[in-house]
């Protein structure tokens, strides 16, 4: 590898460390810690580390109608109940679920999905930024992912009239990517597969983009497989392409579909509201390309109110 890019990367990372996966000051009283993840984890070939785990989860998924969301986070992440991913996520779960959910008496599941992200502590890690991004591709070649979302998906669509959600963040939105690209048929039983700031190449977006349009499926709604990409995040728009000599999906002028800018609720326009314009055809009938030009922030926002709000978006129509 060039020594100038080793070092770009890695004092890239080093500057980005304010968007790292660990959160130590959480309030250990505040009404979302009560939320319960269930979690499904993977080794560094891709395989269930536990059999018994994702029969749990399917066993309580199957049991009543419930909306359910899977989510794969990035570099750094884990499924530590002082994780950043862990509580960002839920906290969003359990904002919907008070607004939308609790009071009707619906269900909202969240199950997380987690794999070895890291092997060094603290900034130790940075440097192996190769080595982890080679073993996310190694997790996706595996059948565990593909097998348990298959799983989770069927269990869910013995209750009609609720969702099923797979989302993928950074390196989990890469690994995502590469599971629906080798298996586009996992598609036809999700509502939306969200890949959000996904640290992947264009190349790789463009292989999966060509694998899901040869395997048509009945849509009944906007396409469900969804790049959505920050215009203010550094890691995919600097950092990845200094890495690795490629755009990431967003960032790929030919292969953005649409731009979206996402408004806050004001005195004159109570909601949150989204101004899209169509950029171009590239990526066919059933996949968006977005990249988002204000609402969402860095790397990490991931589950804020406008990323909520792009999900509603494609669930509702």
């Amino acid at each position: 590898m060039n020594a100038t890019r080793y070092l770009v990367i890695s004092f890239c990372c080093l500057l980005l460390n304010a968007c790292s996966s660990t959160s130590k000051n959480a309030d250990a009283t505040a009404p979302w810690q009560s939320v319960k993840l269930d979690v499904v984890r993977f080794d560094n070939t891709g395989k269930l580390t536990s059999d018994s785990d994702l029969e749990a989860v399917r066993q309580k998924i199957a049991s009543s109608p419930q909306t359910v969301v899977v989510f794969m986070h990035g570099w750094h992440g884990s499924a530590a109940d002082n994780d950043g991913s862990v509580q960002r996520f839920k906290q969003a779960l359990y904002q919907v679920s008070e607004r939308s959910y609790r009071k009707s008496g619906r269900r909202l599941t969240g199950v997380y999905l987690t794999w070895n992200a890291h092997h060094l502590p603290g900034f130790a890690e940075y440097p192996m930024y190769y080595f982890t991004q080679a073993r996310a591709d190694a997790v996706a070649d595996g059948d565990g992912i593909a097998t348990a979302i298959k799983t989770l998906a069927k269990a869910a669509r013995t209750h009609p009239g609720e969702h099923f959600i797979v989302a993928g963040h950074s390196f989990g939105g890469r690994i995502l990517g590469h599971v629906v690209g080798n298996h586009p048929e996992l598609l036809q039983n999700v509502d939306l597969w969200l890949l959000a700031n996904a640290a992947d190449s264009a190349a790789e977006c463009e292989k999966t983009i060509k694998a899901v349009d040869a395997n048509p499926y009945r849509r009944g709604r906007l396409p469900k497989l969804v790049w959505v990409t920050s215009a203010h995040d550094p890691m995919t728009g600097f950092a990845f392409k200094i890495a690795n000599l490629s755009d990431a999906p967003g960032w790929d002028k030919k292969l953005q579909s649409d731009s979206i800018r996402i408004e806050k609720p004001s005195p004159e326009h109570p909601r949150y509201s989204a101004d899209v314009t169509h950029l171009s055809n590239a990526t066919g009938k059933y996949v968006h390309n977005l990249i988002v030009t204000n609402g969402l922030k860095g790397h990490s926002d991931v589950w804020g109110e406008p990323m909520i709000q792009i999900v509603n978006y494609y669930l509702l129509h």
